[in-house]
């Protein structure tokens, strides 16, 4: 039997991108973004925010792949787990902001460990 963490852990690692992949760099710096803009601006702001700045494909996949994971649905998309969590009652928000923040936790140790991607990395662009 797995505990939460594990089966987290490995639902993100499935996610995140091999070092090989194209985008790989920026999926992960936006892996690093995300829970900055979470803890900034709350989840609601945050998803919004996100959705309407990621330009380039894996800026939008580390998105979806986030989403998918703290929803626990793989047919989920960036724009209904947005709608779900500005329609969730307080509890439910604040249940969904904890798990937004555990996931974001692993995405972010799966972006430096797996993809090579620290915080403090120059973008590029």
């Amino acid at each position: 039997m797995q505990s939460r963490k594990q089966r987290l852990a490995k639902a993100v690692w499935e996610k995140v991108p091999e070092k090989s992949a194209s985008d790989a760099d920026v999926y992960g710096k936006w892996a690093h973004k995300l829970p900055v803009l979470i803890r900034s601006a709350g989840l609601a702001h945050a998803l919004a925010f996100a959705d309407s700045k990621a330009a380039k494909e894996a800026e939008k996949k580390m998105l979806k792949d986030f989403c998918v994971v703290v929803s626990e649905n793989p047919q989920t998309t960036t724009e209904l787990f947005g709608t779900d969590v500005r329609n969730a009652p307080l509890q439910e928000y604040m249940r969904l902001t904890r798990r937004s923040l555990e996931v974001c936790v692993w995405f972010k140790r799966f972006a430096e460990s797996k993809l090579g991607v620290k915080a403090d990395t120059e973008d590029r662009e």
